[in-house]
C-alpha cells in the first residue's frame, strides 16, 4: 500500500493479509520461519523473530492462504543462504519450487527467474492485460509470488491466455535465460524517439537521471520529464524502471500523483516520459522557504519568535498526499518512499506523489540504510518494515506521518543527528518524533496515529485525509476571525 479491509490479493508489492501475532513461541516449519541473516544485523526466524522473541517484542506471522495444496511459489536464494521472502531488496535471482502439500516437499524446478521475466513472458504471449493482476498479486515485489491453478484461473480468466503462460513457464524452465533481452512494449503508450527533444538534467544518481524534455505529437508541445538510464546500469536498474512504468500503466491519472505520458522503448535506451512539476520537490521548496528562525536548535525560542508559517498551504500538502495516496491505495499499490523528496509541485504547488521505482536511486543516498542489494529510507520506513521488512499501505501511511513532520518543520531531517543503529534501539520502547515548535497540536496527534506500532491501529489515507481537511477548515476559520 490500516484499518482499511484487507484485499483477497497481495498488494504491490507486498501481501496485505500480514499482521502481527503476539504469541510468541508460534514457530512452525512453515516458510515464513526458515532463518535469515540480512545486512541490517537480523539473524534467526523469519525476519528476525528470534531476536523478537529475545527483546520481548511483537514479531510478524503471515496469515498466508491455505486453501490450496499445490502452490509454486517463487523464493529469494543468495550464496550466503536462504533470505526471507520478505526482502527489501529487488532480488533479480530466484528459484521456483513445487509445494505438493502444506508441509513442505518442494523441488526444484528452475533457476534464475524473476517475477519480471513472468510478467515479460505475458507480454510476450500477447497477454500483456494481465500484468497488473499479476503485479498486485506479487507477495513482496521483488522476488515473490504465489502461483497455482486456482489463482491462474483467477488471473487469468481465459483458457487460451492461461494455457499461453503455462506453457510459457515450461520454456523458461528450459532456458531461463531467454527472456532476458526481451522488452517490455505498451503500444498504446509508446512515443517515437523522433518527437522527443532532452534538454537539462533535473537529477540523476549513479544509474539513472532525471531530464527535462519536450514532447512535440499531434501539432502539440508539451513539457515532459524524462527518465533514463546510464550506460552502466545494472539489469536490477532496468528491471525498475520497468516496474515504475508498469506501476504508473496500473495507477492511471490522478491530480496528486505524477502522470505518465509515455515510453521510449524500441530502438533504443529505454526512456519513461511523465509529467513534468515545475516547482520542483516539496523537500527543496520546504526548505527555500524556511524562515532562518527556525534554523536552530532550540523549540522554546522558535515558539516565541513570532514565526508564522504558511500553515494553511502546508495543510493543504498533506491533504493532497493523502487524497494521491488514497488512490494508491485503492490500487493496492504500495509506495514503500513516501517522503517530501518523492513528492512533486506543480504548476499551482499542487502536491504529487512521484518515483515508484527509480527514486532510491535519484535521491540522495544518505539518507538510506543498506539491506542485501538496496538501501532502505530508514528515518521514514515503517516499524514492520524495519524489523521485519514488511511492506504494506500501512507501512506507507507510518511513511505519511514523517512526511507530515517534515512538512511543519519546513523540510528538517526526521531525527536529527540520531544515527540509524540508535534509532532501531529506540523505537521498540516506543520513542517517536516529538512536536514541532509551530506545528498545531490537532496536526500532530494526526501524526501519532501513524506512528502506531501495530499496523492495524494506524489510520487510512481516506481518514487522514478527512481529518487534515477537517482541520484546515477549523484553522480557515479561525483565521477569518482574527482578521
Amino acid at each position: 500500500m490500516v484499518g482499511a479491509p484487507r484485499p483477497t490479493h497481495n498488494n504491490l508489492p507486498c501481501n496485505d493479509s500480514s499482521r502481527y501475532n503476539n504469541k510468541i513461541g508460534n514457530n512452525s516449519t512453515h516458510p515464513d520461519n526458515l532463518r535469515c541473516s540480512d545486512s541490517l544485523g537480523h539473524t534467526g526466524n523469519h525476519a528476525g523473530i528470534d531476536s523478537a522473541r529475545h527483546n520481548n517484542l511483537p514479531y510478524y506471522n503471515s496469515d498466508r492462504d491455505q486453501r490450496h495444496t499445490t502452490n509454486i511459489f517463487f523464493r529469494a536464494t543468495a550464496s550466503d543462504g536462504i533470505k526471507s521472502r520478505y526482502v527489501s531488496d529487488h532480488a533479480n535471482q530466484c528459484s521456483i519450487h513445487i509445494n505438493t502439500s502444506h508441509r513442505g516437499n518442494k523441488q526444484s524446478i528452475a533457476d534464475l527467474v524473476t517475477v519480471d521475466d513472468v510478467v515479460d513472458l505475458l507480454r510476450a504471449k500477447g497477454c500483456g492485460q494481465y500484468t497488473a493482476a499479476f503485479r498486485r498479486h506479487n507477495i513482496d515485489g521483488d522476488a515473490a509470488m504465489c502461483l497455482n491453478d486456482a489463482v491462474l484461473a483467477e488471473l487469468i480468466p481465459e483458457i487460451g491466455p492461461r494455457v499461453k503462460l503455462q506453457k510459457a513457464l515450461q520454456e523458461l524452465k528450459d532456458n531461463p535465460e531467454a527472456t532476458k533481452s526481451r522488452r517490455p512494449v505498451h503500444s498504446d503508450w509508446e512515443i517515437p524517439r523522433s518527437s522527443l527533444t532532452l534538454g537539462k538534467i533535473l537529477g540523476k544518481g549513479q544509474f539513472g537521471e532525471v531530464r527535462l524534455g519536450e514532447l512535440r505529437m499531434r501539432g502539440v508541445t508539451q513539457t515532459v520529464a524524462v527518465k533514463t538510464l546510464k550506460a552502466s546500469a545494472e539489469e536490477k536498474d532496468k528491471g525498475d524502471l520497468i516496474g515504475e512504468l508498469d506501476i504508473l500503466l496500473t495507477v492511471g491519472r490522478h491530480d496528486n500523483i505524477i502522470s505518465l505520458v509515455g515510453a521510449c522503448t524500441v530502438e533504443g535506451p529505454l526512456m519513461l516520459v511523465v509529467e513534468y512539476a515545475p516547482n520542483g520537490c516539496l523537500k527543496d521548496w520546504l526548505k527555500n522557504n524556511r524562515p532562518k528562525e527556525l534554523n536552530q536548535t532550540d523549540d522554546k525560542l522558535i515558539a516565541t519568535s513570532g514565526i508564522q508559517l504558511p500553515m494553511d498551504q502546508l495543510i493543504m500538502f498533506g491533504i493532497d498526499i493523502a487524497n494521491g495516496m488514497s488512490h494508491l491505495a485503492a490500487m493496492q499499490c504500495v509506495h514503500r518512499d513516501l517522503a517530501a523528496r518523492n513528492v512533486l509541485l506543480g504548476s499551482d504547488l499542487t502536491a504529487k506523489i512521484s518515483d515508484f521505482g527509480l527514486s532510491r536511486d535519484i535521491y540522495e543516498e544518505s539518507e538510506y540504510v543498506k539491506s542485501t542489494k538496496s538501501q532502505l529510507p530508514i528515518r521514514w520506513i515503517a516499524y514492520e518494515s524495519l524489523f521485519y521488512h514488511v511492506y504494506t499501505t500501512q507501512s506507507d501511511v507510518w511513511s505519511f506521518g514523517i512526511l507530515l513532520w517534515e512538512i511543519m518543520t519546513m523540510g528538517k531531517k526526521p531525527y536529527g543527528r540520531m544515527t540509524g543503529k540508535e534509532l532501531m534501539k529506540l523505537l521498540p520502547d516506543g520513542y517517536r518524533l516529538e512536536k514541532p515548535a509551530l506545528c498545531p497540536q490537532d496536526v500532530y496527534d494526526v501524526m501519532k496515529t501513524c506512528w502506531e506500532t501495530l499496523p492495524e491501529n494506524r489510520p487510512t489515507f481516506p481518514q487522514l485525509k478527512a481529518t487534515l481537511d477537517r482541520i484546515s477548515q477549523d484553522y480557515k476559520t479561525y483565521a477569518s476571525l482574527l482578521k
